[in-house]
């Protein structure tokens, strides 16, 4: 497993931030992961899901890791 790869745990956290309301109990490694790797925008309010997340989770959904190379990655 490299840096580039999404568990299924932090599938769900991104998952998560598609609803409304944001998740009150989140793994911060998990959300320094996604921030990372563009699949998550920080913005005023929190954080946001990011058009690279929304398109990974409609193709993988959140079952198996996957690989991200190339998302945007800080």
């Amino acid at each position: 497993m490299t840096d580039y790869d999404v568990t299924p745990e932090e599938l769900r956290t991104l998952a998560m931030s598609k609803s409304e309301k944001p998740p009150s109990d989140v793994d911060t490694a998990h959300l320094a992961k996604l921030l990372s790797l563009a699949l998550l925008v920080q913005r005023e309010g929190g954080t946001e899901l990011s058009k690279s997340g929304c398109t990974l989770l409609e193709t993988s959904g959140t079952t198996h890791t996957t690989h991200v190379e190339g998302s945007g990655r800080i």
